[in-house]
């Protein structure tokens, strides 16, 4: 197998050390923007672990950055290396100030519709939705607030976010529980009640294949059915 088969065999599966399929990546070629954004995966999914420390999580994030940077300066047109270095930017928010935070919004949604643009698979849709759903559940006292902080505060519709999860959906129907989870949210906030409680239905109906990630969306699913 080859280094790239290796991470991925190694992402997918749940059961390996997420800490050892970082060092191997680093062993690997650095100028290779296959290896860097593969890279950034890992880091990510090492900084998912609840054993992480916080000040590790925060260096592999801005680190994380640095890579796909890199990486987007190699491969400018590649979806997968547009789609981390959009994740990446995203991870680093958890650190930023509310100012940074919005500059940081309008630079990852770019990011994601550009990765979408040039063929980006069923979760570059799914991430754009989401990235313009929070958008459009800005509170107008959220709004008021960002307006002190940027010239220009970024917006975006229900409508829009619920085109990108359909093209999530039309690429990989019923495959994603978190991309069923926020049809039905969407679908809830565009007045659609019978459609919303269909999609809630059938993320709860979808296995939980990311362990606790999912676990925690599947208790979200069952709460928001009780709801609608």
């Amino acid at each position: 197998m080859s280094v790239l088969e290796i991470a991925d065999a190694a992402f997918f599966d749940l059961t390996t050390d997420r800490a050892a399929n970082v060092s191997f990546l680093e062993g690997a070629l650095k100028d290779d923007p296959q290896i860097l954004w593969r890279l950034a995966r890992a880091t990510y999914d090492l900084g998912l672990l609840e054993t992480t420390p916080l000040e590790t999580k925060r260096s592999l994030a801005f680190e994380r950055v640095t890579m796909t940077t890199k990486a987007l300066e190699l491969a400018p047109d590649d979806p997968n290396v547009l789609k981390w270095a959009a994740i990446a930017l995203s991870a680093t928010n958890e650190f930023e100030n509310a100012k940074t935070k919005l500059i940081n919004v309008v630079r990852i949604r770019s990011l994601f519709q550009r990765a979408c643009d040039v063929g980006g698979d069923a979760l570059c849709h799914h991430l754009l939705g989401r990235c313009c759903y929070q958008l459009a559940d800005m509170t107008w006292m959220q709004r008021t607030a960002a307006r002190a902080l940027v010239s220009e505060v970024p917006t975006s519709t229900y409508e829009e976010a619920l085109r990108h999860f359909e093209a999530c959906e039309s690429k990989e129907p019923k495959t994603h529980k978190n991309n069923a989870f926020y049809m039905s949210q969407t679908l809830n906030k565009l007045k659609r009640k019978k459609e919303a409680k269909e999609w809630i239905q059938i993320c709860i109906l979808m296995p939980n294949t990311r362990g606790v990630t999912d676990e925690q969306l599947h208790a979200q699913a069952l709460a928001f059915d009780k709801q609608l």
